[in-house]
């Protein structure tokens, strides 16, 4: 096991629908469940770290 408390991330700006309701709604489970939806910016300082 990792030694450091991480959790999955999901960033929003390369997944794609047609239309903005549906993108919101495909990440809001997975955010409010067991990942977080973070910008690009945000996963990028993530992986830096």
């Amino acid at each position: 096991m990792c030694g450091t408390a991480t959790s999955p991330a999901v960033v929003p700006e390369p997944c794609a629908d047609r239309a903005l309701g549906p993108h919101e709604s495909n990440l809001f489970d997975p955010d409010a469940k067991y990942a977080d939806a973070v910008s690009l910016f945000s996963a990028e300082g993530r992986l830096r770290a």
